[in-house]
């Protein structure tokens, strides 16, 4: 809290050495869980300090230990995955292995988070600036380079997690704070190397949907078709169906029709199918799409479903037509009732 970061590292450090000295197993699980829990606040201020105040408190008398030395940006990033490189061998060391494996993913997620961090505090172009100078390109290639070297750590991290529920999710969570971050090829790698085909899907379906947000729509395309592969490997039914339609829904939601069309085939049951075709054919209405989604129910739709699918356009279409008219005299009302309002 008084700035005094190279302090915290030892003090914490030492901390940790007295953690695995602790012969109690329920403490010594719980000393170990309070220091991850204190090595994410600490990268947090460590990766902030070196890029807004680059040089701590001068030494005093009024300190008992005087800082060595300055923290500049390239040691402040060295430190902060220093640090959680030590939390990763403290949560090793968890003797009860649910929370082994918990913490471990924990410190997964810390290293994709401090990832996006840095990009964040580097005042990238197309990122955030607190008011100072962009670096120029060789200070931009060194902070990708540190950011993607974090991604690389946590997924080493992750596949030593034991228990698949944990080590899943880790895997997910890097993928998608790596496409959040705007790092897309680290994404899309770390999720085509996620083994189980439920957690494969989820990660490349939130990585393709961040992809398609910054106009990526190629890579979008290929991510959105790793997504169905990974669907179709799922042997529970029930699972299965309860994918495709977040597959479904994301495709909408980006305006994907004719793609959300062709993954029907998912579905492990006709009723689903009817029952997601409808949701497109009124979304189509509702975006502007309403001939095209006419065009195809005459072209390609079961003849005893035409009906059904031709009211939900309809549906959709009258309820953008609604919307627009609220949007437009929503607030005549209020302006006529106030005093300057005639």
């Amino acid at each position: 809290m008084s700035g005094q970061i190279l302090l915290a590292h030892r003090v914490l450090e030492q901390a940790g050495t007295a953690a695995l000295n602790e012969p109690d197993p329920l403490r010594h699980d719980q000393l170990i869980i309070e220091l991850i829990n204190t090595t994410a606040l600490l990268t947090e201020t460590v990766i902030r300090e070196g890029k807004t105040q680059p040089s701590l408190l001068e030494p005093s008398d009024t300190r008992a230990e005087p800082l060595p030395k300055k923290l500049d940006t390239k040691l402040s990033l060295r430190l902060a995955k220093l640090e959680w490189q030590r939390g990763a061998y403290l949560a090793r060391r968890i003797k009860n292995p649910t929370y082994r494996s918990e913490y471990l993913d924990h410190v997964v997620e810390g290293l994709g988070r401090d990832s996006s961090r840095i990009l964040d505090t580097s005042n990238r172009p197309e990122g955030g600036d607190n008011g100072a100078s962009p670096p120029n390109d060789q200070e931009m290639k060194d902070y990708e380079k540190t950011a993607d070297d974090f991604l690389m750590e946590a997924t080493r991290i992750a596949t030593e997690i034991e228990r698949p529920i944990w080590r899943n999710l880790a895997f997910v969570r890097v993928a998608v704070t790596a496409a959040e971050s705007r790092q897309y090829n680290r994404a899309v790698q770390i999720a085509r190397d996620i083994e189980n085909p439920e957690a494969r899907a989820q990660g490349f379906l939130l990585v393709a949907e961040s992809l398609a947000r910054a106009k990526q729509d190629a890579a979008a395309n290929e991510s959105y078709t790793q997504v169905a592969e990974a669907i179709a490997r799922v042997q529970q039914e029930g699972l299965r169906g309860v994918l495709t339609g977040f597959l479904i829904d994301s495709l909408i939601s980006t305006g994907r029709f004719e793609d959300a069309r062709a993954c029907l085939v998912l579905y492990p049951s006709e009723s689903e199918r009817f029952v997601a075709l409808e949701a497109i054919a009124e979304q189509q209405g509702r975006r502007g799409s309403a001939e095209d989604a006419r065009e195809w129910i005459t072209r390609d739709a079961p003849p005893e479903y035409r009906a059904a699918l031709y009211r939900r356009v309809n549906n959709g279409l009258l309820a953008a037509i609604r919307n627009e008219r609220s949007n437009q005299f929503g607030g005549r009302g209020e302006g006529l009732a106030s005093p300057g309002g005639r």
